[in-house]
């Protein structure tokens, strides 16, 4: 895709940059006496550091794959050979490769949980969590389906414009900040 804020030409690329001007370079949007344009900085902030693990990271911090014992080998990680001689040679499992565990269910971990379905709530969008439970599913090989793509870039966009209008209902104060 070209038209991403990955390659610095989003829809809403200007307006984001400006707001960016406003988010601490460590830790959360502190804004005083303005609650709701602190919220609207902070969702530009999770939002970016969200879609910054997407692209630079293939979801591997944002998302966490479970592992379960290996049902194939018990958690053994071997199986005997189908052999009736007791003194049969042990191979690695076929499933688990020897490591005794295999590849459960993938999950948001735990620490951004909150940005993702705050997101998903300051939206009205549930789309996120399962683009990048996509995404960290296949993480290895840094693949990312053009769907899966546009969804982020559809949900960053709508993120980014909830929080201009915001920015902009609260230009006065802003401009203070700044």
């Amino acid at each position: 895709m070209e038209n991403t804020y990955w390659n610095s030409n989003g829809k809403y690329q200007k307006k984001y940059e400006k707001m960016w001007k406003l988010v601490p370079s460590q830790g959360e949007v502190i804004i005083d006496n303005n609650n709701e344009l602190q919220e609207a900085i902070e969702n530009i902030r999770q939002m970016g550091r969200l879609y910054y693990d997407f692209y630079n990271n293939g979801c591997c911090n944002v998302v966490e794959v479970l592992t379960e014992t290996c049902y194939e080998c018990g958690g053994s990680g071997w199986k005997e050979e189908d052999d009736d001689d007791e003194y049969a040679d042990q191979m690695d499992c076929e499933y688990c490769g020897g490591n005794c565990t295999v590849e459960g269910e993938t999950i948001i971990d735990p620490r951004y949980e909150s940005y993702v379905y705050n997101l998903q709530w300051y939206v009205q969008d549930n789309s996120l969590e399962k683009v990048l439970i996509n995404c960290g599913s296949n993480y290895s090989n840094y693949n990312f389906p053009d769907k899966d793509c546009k969804t982020l870039e559809n949900f960053t966009d709508k993120v980014f414009e909830k929080s201009w209008n915001t920015y902009i209902n609260n230009k006065s104060k802003t401009l203070e900040l700044l």
